[in-house]
């Protein structure tokens, strides 16, 4: 058993009768969900450490390892959107350029 689990139970059991039966009841009732979050978490956890592997990048379009590639830029007409990038993206206050 985990210490966290092993203290958890020493606070449990330090707990008056009527107030441990209230925690009993709580997780009998949520002992399901708890287990469904718990696997979906054990999923996720897996999924992202047996992701697809790296492919390789070819040097010659790598822009890292030939500075003769063009750069490609897009135009968003937004003249400020170095500046104000969180704003367009995450919907922050906008940022004024003498800031």
């Amino acid at each position: 058993m985990s210490p966290s689990l092993e203290q958890a139970f020493q606070q449990f059991a330090d707990l008056p009768t009527p107030l441990q039966n209230k925690v009993a009841a709580y997780l009998q009732k949520h002992k399901d969900e708890i287990l469904q979050q718990v696997s979906k978490e054990k999923a996720f956890k897996q999924e992202q450490t047996h992701s697809a592997p790296q492919t390789k990048i070819d040097p010659k379009q790598d822009p890292w390892s030939n500075p003769d590639l063009p750069i490609t830029t897009a135009h968003s007409g937004l003249g400020d959107m170095a500046i104000n990038h969180d704003h367009y993206a995450w919907g922050t206050p906008k940022k004024h350029p003498h800031e």
